[in-house]
């Protein structure tokens, strides 16, 4: 570190480190603000309560990464004591943690909506709630695990021996440890997450591709949704990782090297984009917002991306290949047997009462 600064550069982080905050507190406020309006009409479905959770975990992003580095900046050195210096960094790497294993979790639970069944038990023991929240439970067991070695490295310390300058920082003895840490973060935070997305992402759309026509709208639009928020997952924290690994195994620092500098204030991007993609997919969402009466209209909730999961994977496969058509034919076909009061025989009757509990958008408790 040197004892001076570039101050046009400061400048313009401070600005960046601005735009993020504002960004992401008030695009997760949004969130929020539409979720909880949501929640008083209507119960909130498994997508619903995953981008609740998602959005706080980016306002602690907001709140305790962006905010206390863009004050960081300003000051220059880092004012407070110790015990401070350490609550810091614990707390700017933790929700980061936290925000990337939520999208994990809501990939995998996207994953187990589109793939398997819904009327079996296993299919009926996963629709619970409860399974919701033990899936966020782990992903804030895995943020305050991982964040624990922040603490122990970060502390308040002279720059350079002999300077009396001190600042909040880490120091390595020897050059492999500051590459296995970075290593180590750059793969728990980045590419073990990237994987889990993308593995189940493909096959999502593989299903969707195969047998788009036979699910729900709803379930459609959130295989894109969560393709996009992968995307935007990978343009947020590629640069970062990228120039962070740069770094360490090349010896250089940040300096006053301007690129450097800049990218490394992007860790915390992807937490001002993902609102912002939440409420293009969910239009009704904004309507939450903007209506004094936060009314929706039931077709348009039903073919949203909050849709409840229903019950129509069953057989999809063989519903789409076999059981239409020959229920078609049997509707076609002339009518035999005893008669019902609305002219219907009584096969035609069961078909089309079966027909019923497999057409996505009815209304079902599948929550």
């Amino acid at each position: 570190m040197s004892a001076e600064r570039d101050e046009v550069l400061a400048m313009v982080e401070v600005a960046i480190l601005g735009t993020i905050f504002t960004l992401a507190l008030f695009g997760n406020l949004f969130v929020l603000i539409a979720l909880l309006r949501y929640s008083c009409k209507y119960p909130l479905s498994r997508m619903y309560w995953f981008m609740l959770h998602l959005s706080i975990a980016d306002l602690m992003v907001a709140c305790f990464n962006v905010l206390p580095q863009m004050l960081w900046d300003i000051t220059y050195r880092f004012k407070g004591g110790d015990v401070a210096c350490r609550v810091v960094k614990y707390m700017q790497v933790m929700p980061l943690y936290l925000s990337s294993y939520i999208l994990v979790m809501m990939a995998l639970d996207r994953f187990r909506a589109v793939i398997y069944t819904r009327c079996c038990s296993f299919g009926e023991q996963w629709s619970a709630k409860k399974s919701v929240h033990m899936m966020v439970g782990i992903a804030w067991i895995i943020a305050i695990v991982f964040s624990i070695p922040q603490p122990f490295l970060f502390s308040k310390q002279e720059v350079a021996d002999g300077t009396g300058i001190y600042d909040c920082w880490v120091k390595f003895n020897q050059k492999w440890g500051s590459q296995v840490y970075a290593t180590w973060f750059v793969i728990c935070i980045f590419f073990v997450p990237l994987a889990i997305m993308a593995t189940t992402q493909v096959m999502m759309c593989v299903k969707v591709i195969l047998w788009g026509q036979c699910m729900g709208k709803g379930k459609v639009k959130t295989v894109w949704l969560t393709l996009v928020v992968i995307i935007a997952y990978i343009v947020c924290w590629s640069p970062w990782c990228v120039t962070i690994m740069v770094m360490t195994f090349s010896g250089s620092s940040v300096g006053n090297h301007t690129a450097y500098t800049i990218l490394l204030l992007l860790t915390s991007l992807n937490a001002c984009t993902n609102p912002w993609i939440y409420l293009g997919f969910s239009g009704h969402l904004l309507n939450m917002i903007c209506s004094p009466c936060g009314k929706v209209n039931r077709g348009r909730r039903e073919h949203s991306i909050g849709a409840p999961d229903l019950p129509d994977q069953t057989a999809t496969e063989s519903y789409c290949k076999s059981e239409l058509p020959l229920r078609v034919a049997d509707r076609d076909s002339p009518k035999t047997g005893g008669s019902q009061p609305n002219g219907k025989n009584a096969a035609t009757a069961e078909s089309e009462s079966n027909d019923a509990k497999l057409v996505p958008g009815k209304e079902s408790q599948w929550l």
